[in-house]
């Protein structure tokens, strides 16, 4: 590990003033979980903070009080929680990235006497990222953060291992710890209806290792429409029901009404041209339109 002067000057200032005099070295596979557990043995832990060291910054990640009993950063990267009465502490970093590598100080204060205790630790990252996967119109892009000193290629297949094109990435002559490939692949008539999968395989030393991701939803790339699910036709049906079952019955009574009217239009009509009594027509305005017939209308 090559550490610069800059960055060597800043570790030496450490020391002294947190009085530790050890460098905790943590190494995981990219997207792994690391936990750097911490004992405050009788004394209770009152506050703790954690700080990251890029070159000569200085970044506050975490900072807690006696009022808390956890505590993560935003993206939930990571998080100090307490346990036994606040006499231990554990610092969790999930699924760490190349991201993360770098110089750590996890600084604890007790109820005893002693001064503020510092835990320094440098993370390292190695082997493949998780790959990620996005899709437009007409193309499928994939993209992945892997060391650099690794020979890489990235394969587009289907879930039958047919393989439609294959790009291959040299390792890198840069110093960078990692570098990021990104390959893009041309949708087809032919594939467009097919599960597409993007297949990383990086080789280190004869280590190989490989990352596959696949299409979700391969038959909706592209496109704005969306199947309707099992539940959704559930809830269709009663409502279309509900919905003819009202129209029937505002049939109806429509029907019964224009009845009504005729009924009683035809009750005023005699009335109104002598062939009954008044008493008559008021009798037969509640009944039956076949008995208000003329009798040359019924056959």
């Amino acid at each position: 590990m090559m550490i610069s002067g800059s960055s060597l000057v800043l570790f030496l200032y450490l020391v002294p003033v947190c009085q530790c005099a050890s460098l905790i070295i943590k190494t995981e596979d990219c997207g792994e979980k690391i936990e750097i557990p911490t004992s405050g043995g009788t004394s209770e832990i009152l506050t703790a903070g954690l700080r990251m060291f890029h070159e000569t910054e200085e970044n506050t990640l975490l900072s807690l009080n006696e009022s808390h009993e956890s505590s993560c950063t935003e993206n939930g990267n990571y998080c100090i929680r307490f346990g036994d009465g606040r006499r231990q502490m554990n610092l969790t970093v999930h699924s760490v990235t190349f991201q993360d590598r770098g110089k750590y100080a996890l600084s604890y204060e007790t109820n005893d006497t002693d001064p503020t205790k510092t835990i320094n630790f440098h993370i390292m990252v190695t082997g493949m990222c998780e790959p990620k996967l996005s899709s437009s119109t007409d193309n499928l892009t994939c993209e992945v953060d892997v060391e650099s000193d690794y020979n890489s290629t990235i394969f587009w297949m289907d879930k039958r291992g047919n393989i439609y094109k294959n790009t291959t990435f040299p390792k890198s002559e840069t110093e960078e710890v990692f570098t990021k490939l990104q390959d893009t692949f041309k949708l087809t008539d032919e594939t467009r209806g097919m599960e597409i999968c993007c297949n990383i395989s990086s080789v280190k030393e004869g280590e190989k290792k490989e990352k596959l991701i696949c299409q979700i939803r391969p038959s909706h790339v592209g496109t704005d429409k969306v199947e309707g699910t099992d539940n959704d036709k559930m809830i269709i049906i009663p409502i279309l029901l509900v919905l003819v079952l009202a129209i029937c019955v505002a049939l109806f009574l429509l029907r019964r009404r224009r009845m009504s009217f005729t009924q009683k239009r035809r009750v005023r009509t005699l009335s109104e041209t002598g062939l009954m009594e008044d008493h008559q027509a008021e009798n037969l305005e509640d009944a039956p339109l076949e008995l208000l017939q003329r009798p040359q209308d019924q056959v």
